[in-house]
């Protein structure tokens, strides 16, 4: 063999060796180190020979110009950035890991960059009981006319504030924020009729939509009933999860009295 072709064939090896050792596994894998381009899940380690025990170092990872072994991400050189993928909120960031035989003081292996490991348990998940539970308010009901006696056959205006609700509770040890959006009415009167339920919180005069007309005169105590849809997160993340049932809260109106009025002519 001459000396040019072997010194070709020494250098290839060289460049393999290299290229395998140290960012083989960025080019076997989907990490891009030098365009900065990390890839989720996928990456498995290095394989070695059984009888082979390597010694792991989980150092930081700088892109730009090749991949650089630091004790600190943050000390990344300039023009070089550390990376970190933005996982889901369902998911734990995995920083990147290094390996060499064990007692060797040669060059690291890069096994991984940045990876999102999906986390089952990381959401806990609030119950319809749990939902029930919390201290949602009670409907702000309110009539019009808003006080005195109630005129048979003349309709009763109904209103409610519609306002969703905000509340924190404890899940599993970790923060909750609950949102409870109000979606449906029940509208009770205490004088044989059939409640009425509706989607809308009702609106006042001239514009109203929810009345009841009492026919007898007597006591009347009108109950407001609202159904709560929910959704929550952990405290801290950005995704929304839906609560699998409702809630209800009521309350009584001050009871009034209903009664008949006569039209007298005058002069």
């Amino acid at each position: 063999m001459s000396r040019a072709v072997f010194t070709g064939v020494v250098l290839m090896l060289l460049v393999t060796s290299v290229d395998s050792d140290v960012f083989g596994k960025a080019a076997r894998e989907s990490i891009d180190v030098w365009g900065g381009r990390a890839a989720r899940g996928g990456q498995h380690p290095v394989a070695t020979s059984p009888s082979q025990e390597r010694e792991t170092h989980p150092g930081g990872l700088c892109y730009g110009a090749g991949a650089t072994l630091l004790d600190q991400p943050t000390q990344c050189p300039p023009g070089r950035q550390a990376q970190a993928l933005p996982c889901a909120d369902d998911e734990t960031v995995v920083p990147p890991s290094w390996s060499r035989p064990a007692g060797s003081t040669g060059r690291w292996t890069l096994d991984n960059g940045w990876l999102c490991r999906a986390d089952a348990a990381a959401v806990p998940v609030l119950t319809e009981a749990d939902f029930r539970r919390l201290p949602l308010p009670a409907p702000t009901a309110a009539t019009q006319p808003a006080t005195g006696d109630v005129l048979v056959n003349m309709p009763l205006v109904l209103t409610v504030d519609p306002a969703p609700a905000t509340l924190t509770t404890t899940l599993l040890g970790r923060t909750v924020e609950v949102q409870a959006t109000p979606t449906s009415w029940t509208w009770a009167f205490g004088d044989g009729t059939a409640p009425l339920t509706t989607t809308s919180p009702g609106h006042t005069w001239p514009h109203a939509d929810v009345t009841h007309t009492f026919t007898t005169a007597g006591p009347a105590t009108v109950r407001c009933t609202t159904t709560w849809t929910g959704r929550y997160r952990v405290a801290g993340t950005s995704t929304w999860l839906d609560v699998q049932g409702t809630a209800t809260t009521s309350a009584d109106l001050p009871t009034r009295t209903v009664v008949e009025r006569t039209a007298h002519l005058t002069g």
